[in-house]
């Protein structure tokens, strides 16, 4: 994933570049079209994508060694099939005040917390555990702090009054741009940094962790595509992108799970590479 949103960045910066080049230069205007906007988002996602595959750094087939080495640890597979299970219903059932994504009440966002929230105390515990360096456990706390403050705001809502505090002079958009960017920056790299210092102990957990990443970058991407023309996500994105939200959180939990103890086969692998 890390190497993913290299690519992405440098895309994205070399596109934006040359494209407002050539409409300056050339066309003596700048192209601020919503079809032009999305072309900046998808078309570097599209060639990242490309480039990662040709260079076989996309693997299709480890998928279903780490599918068996997750499912050889029976809590994080039963963790998983019932989440699954849960938002799925959650699908079915849209209208259902309860259980449904789309409810009233829904009981989703308040889940996605509550995995949130686990997973930053089951890091924090992680990292008060002997086998860390120095730089590592200060990773793993930094991570069990975000994870834990973006779960508690279900609780305690901080986000949505942080931009006006922050930036009380500048426009909504640009509060949100900033602040709201920067926090999803933050998170990002809290992940990939828990995922790196976790691959020591299980690589599946390190591919779990990264693939909450790429689902949190879909979010981001949706996000951002939307507010171009509306300050919210309509549904369905608005549905999608609680849904890769809860996933996220799922796949962080089930990778610390892994990394605070790695599955039997995986275990007896690595002694054996010893």
């Amino acid at each position: 994933m890390r190497r993913f949103l290299l690519l992405w960045v440098v895309l994205a910066v070399a596109l934006l570049v040359v494209t407002t080049l050539v409409s300056g230069l050339a066309f003596r205007h700048i192209d601020l079209r919503y079809h032009t906007f999305l072309h900046l988002l998808i078309v570097p996602t599209a060639q990242a994508i490309v480039l990662l595959w040709v260079s076989r750094q996309i693997r299709l087939r480890r998928v279903v060694p780490a599918v068996k080495q997750i499912t050889s640890h029976r809590a994080v597979a039963a963790f998983l099939a019932a989440d699954v299970a849960f938002l799925l219903a959650g699908w079915l059932a849209r209208a259902h005040p309860l259980l449904g994504i789309a409810g009233v009440s829904s009981l989703h966002p308040t889940w996605r917390a509550v995995k949130a929230v686990a997973a930053g105390l089951l890091i924090g515990v992680l990292a008060c555990r002997r086998g860390w360096s120095a730089g590592e456990r200060s990773r793993l706390v930094v991570v069990a702090f975000v994870a834990t403050a973006l779960g508690a705001d279900a609780f305690a809502p901080w986000l949505k009054p942080l931009p006006r505090l922050l930036l009380p002079h500048l426009p909504t958009i640009l509060r949100w741009a900033v602040v709201y960017g920067a926090l999803f920056a933050a998170t990002i790299v809290a992940l990939l940094a828990a995922g790196t210092v976790l691959g020591r102990r299980s690589p599946v957990a390190k591919s779990l962790i990264g693939t909450a990443a790429g689902l949190g970058f879909s979010v981001a991407l949706m996000a951002v595509a939307h507010v171009y023309l509306r300050p919210i996500l309509q549904e369905p994105w608005a549905g999608i992108a609680l849904s890769a939200l809860s996933l996220a959180a799922t796949l962080t939990l089930a990778g610390v799970a892994l990394g605070w103890r790695p599955p039997p086969t995986e275990t007896r692998q690595d002694s054996t590479e010893t």
